[in-house]
């Protein structure tokens, strides 16, 4: 399955960017609860393991995702990339439109703008994309937060942006999974 979603997300990459983002988020779904329960199922015993899965469950929940954010805080505890910052440029004639509109719908401060480039940290990629699929896929309206609404540039300007950084983002805590599994057996 996963291979499927980020297939189909390499295929529409270019050409229809917003479709290629949904194969990308279907891909964060996939790995956001399996991945998790692979590294726990990985402990060589049966404490350690249940004391991985609570820990991963623990706090007040927001479901699967906030499982994952803590399951990617402990596989990659002790990498380097946890504190990683991506680059997404933004570039062509609207580049202020899509700051602008990003800073009212992402209304957490877990990125900075250089210039035209968006960063933000490898922890935190997996709130912006909850943030892109909520504020531009749900509407939420009635809720109080702001939405996709600014009809000034073309909305696939900012998937076509930020696609290849997911795609990388997911391969990155794929073969960190398959490392840590193989690390395992041997």
């Amino acid at each position: 399955e996963l291979l499927s979603e980020l297939t189909g997300a390499i295929i529409w990459m270019r050409s229809s960017p917003i479709e290629s983002f949904v194969h990308i988020y279907r891909s964060l779904e996939f790995i956001s609860y399996s991945f998790p329960l692979i590294y726990a199922s990985k402990s060589m015993d049966y404490r350690g393991s249940y004391e991985k899965l609570k820990k991963f469950m623990s706090g007040d929940s927001d479901g699967e995702l906030k499982f994952f954010k803590i399951f990617l805080k402990e596989l990659f505890k002790d990498n380097i990339l946890l504190d990683y910052e991506f680059d997404i440029p933004f570039i062509g004639n609207n580049v202020d439109f899509i700051k602008e509109e990003l800073q009212k719908i992402i209304t957490k401060n877990y990125y900075a703008f250089d210039g035209g480039t968006m960063k933000i940290r490898f922890v935190n990629m997996v709130d912006l994309l909850i943030t892109l699929r909520n504020r531009y896929f749900h509407m939420l309206t009635g809720k109080g937060t702001d939405n996709f609404y600014d009809i000034r540039y073309d909305k696939r300007k900012i998937f076509y942006a930020a696609n290849p950084v997911f795609i990388n983002w997911i391969t990155m805590i794929y073969k960190e999974i398959v490392d840590y599994s193989a690390g395992i057996i041997v």
